[in-house]
């Protein structure tokens, strides 16, 4: 015989081989339960009679996870747990969690114990079912585990009473505990790319943990709140629509606030927002329609079927909101950086040497180019994720790593502004751009990536998010490692006004891609304001490519589209081994009034195309335009026949050693005779042409020139 343990319960000694749990009266408060006693505590079996058991559940409908029909599928399963309508053990047995398990189909449905059968006596049985089965033996069904990972139908049955050996048959009927989302997909009128790969919803009302009463169905411990759940799928859109399901642990004190439906269709993102004013509810499923137009995504309907009717609703499905920014670093003070410059060929260029015997310390502080009035969280790569409000703006927006050489990716997420690079920490320490996201309200790029020295290539892309930015000034400036353009790069910056100095100073960069320019519609300049060129000691604008030392051709056609363009002041300043200058290049910049500098120690360049600046008719500055070119040995005669407007001639060809034949001049009719004009002539023709206003050393030992000796002194 079993050595028993005893309880005391309502005056009643209860005896029992292990310890359960049972309901407490009418109230379903929590009890304790046994499992049964050996043969000889067993009371008389004669009296009793199998429990028989069927299943049901309400209405459900066709689903990924959910239960199909009222009817559970064969193979399913169910724990059973039998009490007195006291909640107390039923004929002092255990019978508490019996696993039940269905063969069959619907009507001819039959379900078996996989362990011991209950057997039910002339006394009232009180009995609770859920489903699916637990074979947890600690499970208690008064606060059974749920949660939507393994997106399980949890149901339960409530107490279902009446049943003893006159009436031995179970009917149970399940219920749902949970809610269903189901989206519901529809091909409208869209003819691009509709096949789906991705579904997601979140909402403050929907949870992905509780705990279950099976005998109330109450949920309790509800956590998760907002925590979205994905579908990966893989289908094509139809007029008919596809369904895709998703349960969740609904939270009724929730009453109000916003669903977020989304899906990625055709690799791109849509998102809706759907508002609920009543709390969702156990055992309803809310169906979402959502038809792709080529106009958009757009929720047609919104109905709520048994399970359980609730409200219809409709939203917009719009593109998913992009506001993350990501970067990988190196955290090391000794990783190549700015340290001071080299001169070579009398340019000064960043070294990109090590600045690790200038700094010292065990931590290394890096300080983002994301701009002070930066809003949003830093996730900086080693656990650390900072949150800056509109309090923090003006703040220092940085964060210190081990001195250890470690990469790191730092993701950036919320309202941008503009990026610019602010010292050595970010120039020396950038490896990579990754990701520069739409909606990080970026504006300008001006000094994005100065002195980057460790940055190679531009990913593919990268800027076509990039569609409010206006400016590029100086983006790339002086990345001196950066190997390449990608093709297409601004295809997308559409707003872009000016694109000053953007790859100056990248010394290995040697060659532009055809059409970079092409969708820039808007962009008036190539140069920036001024900045001192170190080892020269002149001033000369920042132009686009300027120091493209290795730079050796220009693509034909490349500012075909620039038709706004005002300055290509030192757009190739110093391209030391620039060789040609293609056709017709500036023939729709007809706006164009200086090109001061713009070929400026291009010693390379051999000749200059007849007609280069026919259409450029506005032009007044050409100084510095071809200094130091040495390599030219000719120049067109009727080069500037129709700059008539020109006032400065500064310099243009200063040093230009290897020319020879005659200087430009425009042929003109004067008394109905053709007359050369040369330029340093053009002030005795006032109606032909604006008078120069300075030209000294234009012509400056270009001793080669057949008319040197008539050119006057301050022309040479």
């Amino acid at each position: 015989m079993n050595i028993c343990k005893y309880l005391l319960r309502g005056g009643k000694i209860m005896t029992a081989c292990k310890l359960g749990k049972v309901i407490l009266s009418q109230l379903l408060c929590i009890g304790a339960m046994f499992t049964a006693c050996t043969d000889d505590e067993v009371i008389n079996q004669a009296d009793k009679t199998p429990l028989q058991v069927r299943v049901n559940t309400n209405l459900a409908k066709q689903s990924r996870a959910i239960v199909h029909g009222e009817w559970l599928p064969a193979g399913s399963t169910i724990g059973v747990s039998l009490f007195t309508p006291e909640g107390d053990n039923y004929d002092d047995q255990g019978y508490y969690n019996i696993h039940y398990k269905a063969t069959g189909e619907e009507e001819d449905q039959v379900w078996s114990s996989m362990g011991m059968t209950p057997a039910v006596s002339a006394n009232e049985a009180v009995l609770v079912a859920y489903h699916p089965y637990n074979d947890d033996q600690d499970l208690d069904i008064f606060a059974m585990p749920v949660e939507i990972a393994s997106q399980t139908d949890y149901m339960y049955s409530g107490k279902v009473t009446g049943i003893t050996n006159a009436a031995p048959k179970a009917d149970i009927v399940l219920d749902h505990a949970l809610t269903a989302i189901r989206v519901k997909l529809v091909l409208g009128d869209f003819t691009g790319d509709a096949s789906v790969s991705e579904i997601a919803v979140a909402s403050p009302g929907l949870a992905s943990t509780a705990t279950l009463n099976a005998v109330d169905g109450s949920l309790d411990n509800i956590a998760g709140q907002g925590d979205k759940f994905t579908l990966t799928v893989d289908f094509g859109l139809v007029a008919g629509g596809t369904d895709n399901d998703i349960m969740f642990v609904p939270d009724a004190s929730v009453e109000s606030g916003m669903t977020t439906v989304s899906a990625t269709i055709g690799g791109k993102k849509y998102t809706a927002g759907i508002e609920f004013d009543q709390a969702y509810k156990q055992g309803y499923i809310y169906t979402y329609t959502l038809t792709l137009n080529n106009s958009g995504f757009t929720v047609t309907k919104v109905n709520v079927n048994p399970w359980e009717q609730g409200n219809d609703e409709s939203a917009t499905l719009v593109p998913e909101k992009d506001d993350t920014y990501v970067v990988k670093i190196v955290a090391s003070y000794s990783a190549p950086g700015p340290a001071s410059y080299i001169e070579e060929d009398g340019i000064a260029y960043n070294n990109n040497s090590s600045i690790a015997q200038s700094r010292s310390g065990e931590t290394f502080y890096f300080h983002h180019n994301v701009s002070s009035e930066f809003v949003g969280t830093i996730d900086w790569g080693d656990g650390t994720v900072e949150t800056y409000t509109e309090e923090s703006i003006n703040s220092t927006k940085g964060h210190s790593y081990p001195n250890d050489g470690q990469e790191y990716i730092i993701t950036v997420k919320g309202n941008i502004v503009s990026l610019k690079a602010f010292d050595d920490s970010f120039y020396q320490c950038l490896k990579e751009i990754i990701h520069i996201g739409k909606d990080c309200g970026i504006t300008s790029m001006d000094y994005a990536f100065e002195y980057c020295g460790n940055l190679q290539n531009i990913p593919q892309g990268l800027l076509d998010n990039c569609t409010k930015v206006t400016s590029f000034d100086c983006t790339f400036k002086e990345c001196i490692n950066l190997q390449s353009i990608p093709e297409g790069l601004f295809d997308k910056c559409t707003e872009v006004t000016s694109f000053g100095g953007t790859f100056a100073g990248c010394k290995s960069l040697q060659s532009i891609p055809k059409g970079l320019f092409d969708k820039c519609t808007k962009v008036t300049t190539f140069s920036t304001p001024k900045y001192i060129v170190g080892g020269i000691g002149e001033s000369i604008e920042g132009g686009c490519f300027s120091f493209c030392t290795n730079l050796t051709e220009i693509p034909e056609g490349l500012f075909d589209s620039c038709t706004e363009v005002t300055s290509f002041e030192g757009a190739f300043y110093w391209c030391s081994n620039l060789k040609a200058i293609p056709e017709g290049l500036f023939d729709s910049c007809t706006e164009v009034t200086s090109f001061h500098g713009a070929f400026y120690g291009c010693e390379n360049l051999k000749a200059i195309p007849e007609g280069l600046f026919d259409n450029c008719t506005e032009v007044t500055h050409f100084t510095y335009v071809f200094k130091y070119c040495w390599g030219l040995s000719v120049i067109p005669a009727g080069l500037f026949d129709n700059n008539r407007e020109v006032l400065y001639f500064n310099e243009t060809f200063e040093g230009c050693t290897a020319l020879t034949g005659e200087s430009p001049y425009t042929v003109i009719q004067v008394d109905g005779v053709d007359t050369k004009v040369h330029l340093y002539e053009r002030a005795n023709y006032p109606d032909m042409f604006t008078a120069p206003s300075s030209s000294n050393d234009c012509f400056y030992n270009c001793t080669g020139l057949t008319d040197y000796s008539s050119i006057p002194t301050d022309w040479k």
